[in-house]
């Protein structure tokens, strides 16, 4: 009976040290940590948000990043953390590496991780095959930009670029919500054209951060703000100057100022910490659009009117429509009431535009946008006659 008692015992020890040694290897407790490493100086230099984490979430981040980068489903972290601050990093991550266009929002957690799992949309291989086709279309647009453009002049051709060759769709592929839906495929929702600009402002080497956050009618949001040369920080909305029919490339939304933006632009608070700069910034006036300023559409006094819309006129077969930005709503009344209520355009077109007016006369539209104290005007080539029409939005 003791025997018989002894080798029960000896076979339940085997079986429990055997069962834990397995449970020891598959839990991974005594597997050893990774070694810590951090982001390349120049790839944090264009990563704000980044350089905002504490030493341990930057090492995590970095695990992440190397790791996505080599398509691994299973990812070793330097530390066993917090399931929420591993929610604030993966997000953080998934939002911000816009190159990363194949791994989903959706994603594993625990009370505790220590080994990360990633969910990719595809396998590596299709994915290296969008990568090479998200490249080239890369390197087409930058074809297109200037060598001593400004960092402003840089931005606004991407913007231009997304604008006139995306088509806004909540819903067409997996990858609408990416920057290889958006440059690629040619659709994207917010999400995607926010991520496209992301993606080629960082290829340009200019910093920028892909925002989240809520619109004034309550609907998620996406938009980004990028720091030029001049060491400000600038808004930018690509998708609501997006129209897909009139005025494609409007840059209402487009280095907008921190006031004017936040009357209708709501940052998640991930991107509301006061130690962010990119909260605060001061160039040209609380009221002012940076684009316009710079591009000398603004208008703070009546008796510019003219000049600026001439300066317009000039460009208007570039751009297809005239655009500017009024320092009030007395001025914005005024420059209504002259131009359009009293058809001045019409003079300014026959003196210094003359070419626009076919036999048939020439047709506007005045886009308003009075928000924002910014007005958009069209001018087409009517089939019969002159006339002059005042849509609102």
């Amino acid at each position: 009976m003791k025997k018989m008692l002894r080798a029960l015992l000896l076979i339940s020890a085997t079986v429990f040290t055997f069962w834990s040694v397995w449970y020891v290897r598959k839990s991974g407790v005594l597997r050893a940590y990774p070694d810590t490493s951090f982001m390349t100086k120049p790839n944090e230099e264009l990563r704000v948000m980044y350089q905002n984490l504490s030493e341990k979430e930057k090492a995590v981040y970095t695990a992440l990043y190397e790791g996505i980068k080599d398509y691994k489903e299973y990812i070793e972290l330097p530390y066993n953390i917090d399931g929420d601050v591993y929610d604030k990093i993966y997000q953080l991550l998934e939002k911000q590496e816009s190159e990363f266009f194949y791994i989903d929002s959706v994603y594993y957690n625990s009370e505790k991780i220590r080994q990360a799992k990633i969910v990719y949309r595809v396998d590596r291989e299709t994915a290296e095959k969008m990568k090479s086709e998200l490249e080239k279309k890369r390197d087409e647009i930058k074809a297109g930009i200037g060598y001593n453009m400004e960092d402003y002049e840089k931005a606004a051709y991407i913007h231009d670029y997304l604008a006139k060759n995306c088509v806004y769709r909540v819903q067409n592929s997996d990858f609408v919500g990416t920057a290889y839906g958006c440059l690629v495929e040619g659709y994207a929702h917010c999400e995607g054209y926010a991520k496209a600009f992301d993606y080629l402002l960082k290829e340009l080497k200019i910093n920028d951060v892909v925002i989240t956050g809520v619109t004034d009618d309550g609907e998620n949001h996406a938009w980004n703000k990028f720091k030029c040369s001049d060491g400000k920080w600038y808004n930018a909305d690509v998708t609501w100057d997006d129209t897909d029919n009139t005025c494609e490339g409007r840059h209402i939304y487009f280095m907008s100022s921190d006031e004017a933006f936040e009357k209708s632009h709501f940052a998640d608070n991930t991107y509301s910490n006061k130690k962010l700069v990119i909260n605060k910034n001061t160039y040209g006036g609380s009221g002012v659009n940076g684009y316009y300023k710079k591009e000398k559409n603004y208008i703070s006094e009546f008796s510019e009117c003219e000049k600026v819309l001439k300066k317009e006129l000039g460009r208007f077969e570039k751009k297809g429509f005239l655009e500017v930005e009024l320092a009030d709503e007395e001025l914005y009344d005024k420059f209504k009431a002259k131009y359009f209520e009293s058809e001045g355009i019409f003079d300014l077109i026959l003196e210094y535009k003359p070419e626009l007016v076919s036999e048939h006369g020439v047709t506007m539209e005045m886009v308003e946008n009075k928000a924002e104290l910014c007005i958009i005007i069209m001018i087409k080539t009517p089939v019969s006659y002159t006339h002059l029409t005042l849509p609102t939005i």
